[in-house]
């Protein structure tokens, strides 16, 4: 099975000694010495390229194995020397029940995953430092993390500590071969094999970030978890795979160079820079469909019998191409590959790598439903969040997840327009409405910045959920104009690095010309429950007061009809904070006729009185009128009438839609 490697020639340029600061050439060599295509449409780099793997794979589509070798280059490019290596084993995840995440997963963490008929591991077999094998010292079983570190702990293989002989002092460069070969499961999560159908993912041993902390540069390398996801370092991949002739083959970055390897076997090499991750799929089976956006060229991979999604999916990336590249970053790659799985490997859908994403069967998706556009456009959503935007997923999940749910639901409505994303069953709704009732059902468990697997059980879809509407209701305080000012400097500062929550706070005041923080604070940082409720309305017709008067010299007793009262009617509305999350609000009172009268609150007190003295009485008082405030739990309690009046209700605009949508986030599921 294993074949004679090339290795040596592919990383001729990479054996050379790197500085700190220096940059990857604009251009790879094949074994022959020839320049590779880009995989880039901009000049590079685009990052600092702190690691470079140079990857040899071939599987074997029977056993569903793949036996490998890579060259790791990887630079400090730290403060303090580097001990060691930490390398992320991520296949390992689906070895044994032992693992993290199959622990987690059990208990119904992640996403559903059912125990695979066949189970992965990733076997490092090799690693090499010039002539020194540092296999034997390198540490890979130990007790997951947060748990008791005690004899009988259940191990966890996901991540392998590799001392060194020596430090790797501040710009030095340090480079191993690693010799490794993966057992691919059945479906599991993100990964694996289905019939032919393979879609390979997190599948070769992969540095963590080497970073600075206020004890000096660490490893950030954590273990998989069912609610993890990726965290690594920018760098340039070139990778060599073969699998059978007749096979269809996709993967992260472009295609440079394509030959024979005997034995009717063939080998594709791809290149990729300016990247964090390298994924790939082989399937016979594909059928292909190609497009293109600008100079970008999207290429869908899909099954027979999906030809009803083809142009759904390819208009749906133009469009998310178009529009991210807007509000954030233009895309600076030359391809995106869209992959459909199979019905019975749907575990490989909805995943997101560089260039590469991961969607579902189209004809599970009919077109009123727009599951399969929000789907493909979520994913591509991540390759700026995730992809060019790399913060750490581990550790701060909603700036990738939750961002990518705000602004797909942008793009969602200037494709479908604001009322509605999906239609099913004649009933329209929009991606706020499931965002709504999730955050309703466990608003106030943990703070947004919590590490993804130490979230309260099954409250880990707050990541998505709470951060969506949580920017949604800033963007009803800044307006869309400097919201997507804030977007847009966070993006531009952050670009192909590793920014923290802190990066994002800041660009967005500095781009608002506001301090945020009052918001951030209570959003992002703590478990605050934003509710404001009318607790009291009443309208009365003012009456000339009845009682003993003085007047001109003589005691006056008015009675209850003596004179002719004026026609004023007071109204009085009283609005009530219930949760601790301060936001201002607005409050509006509609009175019979038709009209309407508006103040603004802070929201600052535990509660409010709003007095009008009007002619006609008030029929209805409603607190955030314009439904901007989507962190408020509970919209059911937003309103007060006091009679029936059915061309009052209309005008408030309280109509069917809105009290569907408020029961609906009442509704478990």
């Amino acid at each position: 099975m294993h074949r004679t490697l090339r290795l040596v020639a592919l990383v001729a340029l990479a054996a050379a000694p790197r500085t700190a600061g220096a940059e990857a050439p604009a251009s790879g060599p094949d074994a022959a010495g020839v320049a590779l295509p880009s995989a880039l449409r901009v000049a590079g780099p685009l990052s600092a390229r702190v690691v470079r793997y140079r990857i040899e794979a071939d599987l074997d589509v029977t056993r569903h194995f793949i036996t490998g070798r890579e060259r790791v280059t990887w630079r400090n490019a730290r403060s303090g020397p580097a001990r060691e290596l930490k390398l992320h084993l991520y296949m390992n995840a689906f070895k044994n029940e032992s693992s993290a995440f199959m622990r987690e997963a059990m208990a119904g963490e992640g996403r559903l995953v059912m125990t695979p008929a066949q189970w992965g591991f990733i076997d490092v077999k090799s690693i090499r430092l010039g002539e020194t094998e540092l296999r034997p010292r390198a540490v890979v079983a130990r007790c997951a993390e947060d748990e008791p570190d005690v004899p009988d702990c259940p191990r966890d293989e996901t991540v392998m500590d590799v001392p060194l002989p020596a430090p790797v002092p501040p710009g030095a460069t340090v480079e191993v071969d690693i010799d490794f070969q993966v057992q691919l499961p059945e479906i599991v999560e993100r990964t694996g094999y289905q019939g032919t159908f393979h879609m390979v993912g997190q599948w070769f041993p992969k540095l963590g970030v080497f970073e600075d902390a206020p004890a000096g540069p660490r490893w950030n390398c954590h273990a998989f978890h069912a609610n993890s996801e990726y965290f690594a370092d920018f760098g340039e991949y070139l990778v060599e795979l073969t699998v059978p002739e007749g096979w269809v083959v996709g993967a992260t970055g472009v295609l440079a160079e394509e030959r024979p390897a005997g034995a009717g076997r063939r080998t594709r090499v791809f290149r990729a820079e300016d990247v964090h991750d390298f994924a790939w799929t082989a399937d016979p089976a594909y059928l292909e469909a190609r497009d293109s956006f600008e100079d970008v060229e999207i290429r869908l991979l899909y099954r027979p019998g999906n030809e009803g999604g083809v142009g759904r999916e390819l208009e749906t990336a133009k469009a998310g191409l178009a529009f991210f590249g807007r509000v954030a970053l233009p895309y600076p790659y030359r391809s995106l590959t869209i992959v459909e799985p199979t019905v019975r490997g749907l575990g490989g859908g909805g995943m997101e790598y560089p260039t590469l994403i991961t969607t579902m069967p189209s004809f599970l998706a009919p077109s009123g439903a727009r599951f399969l556009e929000e789907t493909t456009a979520h994913e591509l959503g991540h390759n700026w969040f995730y992809g060019m935007i790399a913060s750490n997923e581990f550790e701060e999940a909603w700036l990738d997840e939750g961002v990518t749910t705000y602004v797909t639901g942008l793009l969602l409505e200037e494709m479908f327009g604001a009322s509605s994303s999906f239609r099913v069953l004649g009933v329209q709704g929009t991606e706020v409405q499931s965002n709504r009732r999730a955050h309703a059902r466990r608003p106030d468990y943990d703070p947004l910045e919590t590490y993804a697997w130490r979230f309260a059980p099954h409250a880990y879809d707050q990541v998505y959920s709470k951060t969506a509407l949580a920017l949604r209701t800033l963007e009803g305080y800044l307006g869309r104009e400097r919201m997507l000012a804030g977007l847009q400097a966070y993006a531009e500062a952050s670009r192909f690095r590793h920014p923290r929550a802190q990066d994002f706070f800041d660009a967005f005041s500095r781009a608002s010309g506001e301090d945020l923080m009052w918001f951030f604070r209570p959003a992002f940082l703590g478990t605050e429950v934003l509710d404001y409720e009318v607790s009291h309305l009443s309208s009365r017709r003012r009456s000339q007061p009845r009682g003993l008067f003085d007047r001109d010299g003589e005691r006056v007793e008015v009675k209850d009809h003596d004179g002719a009262a004026p026609r004023v009617h007071d109204t009085e509305v009283v609005v009530h904070r219930r949760g601790e999350f301060r936001f201002p609000v607005e409050v509006e009172v509609t009175f019979r006729g038709g009209a309407r009268e508006r103040v603004r609150w802070d929201g600052q007190e535990r509660w409010h009185r709003v007095t009008f003295a009007t002619p006609a009485p008030a029929v209805a008082a409603t607190v955030d009128p314009d439904h901007k405030v989507f962190l408020d739990v509970n919209w059911l309690n937003n309103g007060r009438t006091l009679k029936p009046d059915r061309a009052s209700a209309r005008r408030m605009r309280l109509g069917l839609a809105f009290w569907l949508q408020s029961l609906m986030q009442l509704i478990g599921p």
